[in-house]
């Protein structure tokens, strides 16, 4: 046999011998190479496929195992103290696949200025209103509650076909109504964070749909807007058929009034007046007018 061959060949057989107890010692007497566990942590990873401004939360997140030698910097990792009290982990600054790990990066931080266009719900806008200490529950509301907007206004009576008649029956001047429920209230002043205590702002930045946008720029020119502050919780709705809140219904004194001319015109003759589907009973006045060789002559009209 070739004496380099066997030179070889015997090179290979102490080399390997070596190998053999280098990996021994490491392990420790009675263990194996696939005895050796690696040590697993859980990372945040996309349930599904997610787009920008999504919310990461139990429903779109999902914790996968990954090896702790190859986590690396900016990989959200379980934090058993940080997501028990979490309700949500963020909102995404930009797309991620599904499986794809989530890392801080991709998520919108405080700093951002598009934070608050990037926390609207689809197809939501934003909107601010002025508002004072009394108009916002005394500086309460805050960024997150949801509130009622409510519009006081003076109420203009057109007085073509006898509307002023049938709007005498219900309001004098002024009225009261809910023009927007259960809205999501973004940000006070420019903090779209909750704060310690109340602080009275300037502005209320409401989120609103297409709709809701242009009811809110309307009752801003009519009247005064005050925000009602609603229960966490709370998904009731106003009744829309309920009675109208006008100043005829909230003081006893118009409401006496009302009834000591009801009462006197009833004593009278009356007509009954077809406006459309509406009925309205008018009096009858008497009208003396002297007129030329007749004495005391009654008109009615």
């Amino acid at each position: 046999m070739n004496k380099r061959l066997v030179i070889v060949l015997g090179c290979g057989v102490l080399v390997s011998m070596v190998m053999a107890l280098l990996v021994q010692s490491v392990i420790g007497p009675g263990k194996n190479a696939a005895d050796i566990e690696t040590k697993m942590v859980n990372v945040m990873t996309a349930n599904r496929d997610l787009k920008a401004g999504d919310i990461l939360d139990d429903n779109t997140v999902r914790w996968a195992e990954w090896p702790q030698e190859a986590v690396f910097s900016g990989l959200v990792v379980w934090d058993a103290e940080e997501m028990a009290e979490a309700k949500d982990f963020g909102r995404l600054l930009r797309p991620l696949r599904s499986g794809e790990p989530v890392v801080e990066s991709a998520l919108i931080q405080e700093r951002d200025g598009n934070l608050l266009a990037a926390s609207l719900q689809a197809g939501m806008r934003a909107m601010a209103i002025r508002v004072s200490a009394e108009s916002s529950v005394g500086g309460f509301v805050t960024p997150g509650d949801r509130v009622d907007v409510i519009l006081t206004y003076q109420v203009r009576v057109p007085r073509a076909n006898g509307a002023d008649d049938v709007a005498a029956t219900m309001v004098s001047r002024n009225a009261s109504q809910t023009v927007l429920e259960n809205t999501r209230v973004l940000a006070v002043d420019q903090k779209s964070e909750p704060g310690d205590g109340a602080k009275v702002g300037r502005t209320v930045t409401l989120e609103v749909d297409s709709k809701g946008s242009e009811t809110l720029a309307l009752a801003s020119s009519m009247g005064e807007l005050s925000l009602v502050l609603r229960k966490i919780g709370d998904e009731t709705t106003k009744d829309q058929t309920a009675e109208l809140t006008t100043d005829m219904t909230v003081s006893s004194v118009l409401q006496k009034i009302l009834e000591q001319t009801q009462h006197r015109t009833s004593d009278q003759s009356q007509i009954r007046v077809y406006q459309g589907a509406m009925i309205n009973m008018q009096p009858v006045r008497a009208l003396i007018r002297p007129q030329e060789g007749v004495q005391n002559e009654t008109l009615y009209r």
